[in-house]
């Protein structure tokens, strides 16, 4: 696999838990980890000390944001089992919450094809 394998900055606020409740971010084991700062977020990054930048963490109006590896990004919908007593009879469902789908919709620029394709898809949260 080639790039990044982990994802910093403000996307991973919404990365924080896992998909079983634990957390994701993870405190630096000392102090010696040092935060970039949003007005120079590269500061003096060179080819040769590219290296020593690669444990820093975003920090952004004094909110520092953690790394999260690629293969622990959560997935944006959860379920809970829920039992329906429909007039004596038990079902036993489950009840899906979070972006759980796509809306396609027409953005209205007209294109080569048509000006009336599905060209857009945006998330739709729902439950």
């Amino acid at each position: 696999m080639s790039g990044v394998t982990k994802y910093s900055g403000w996307i991973t606020a919404f990365c924080f838990w896992d998909d079983k409740g634990s957390c994701l971010h993870k405190l630096p084991a000392s102090e010696q980890m040092e935060a970039y700062s949003d007005s120079a977020p590269f500061g003096d990054m060179t080819i040769d000390n590219f290296k020593d930048h690669i444990d820093l963490h975003l920090m952004l109006d004094g909110v520092r944001y953690h790394k999260v590896s690629d293969d622990e990004i959560p997935r944006g919908w959860n379920k809970v089992p829920v039992a329906i007593d429909d007039n004596g009879e038990n079902i036993k469902a489950e009840m899906v919450a979070g972006s759980v789908g796509i809306s396609c919709l027409m953005s209205g620029i007209e294109n080569e094809s048509s000006l009336s394709s599905l060209d857009t898809m945006q998330p739709q949260s729902g439950w």
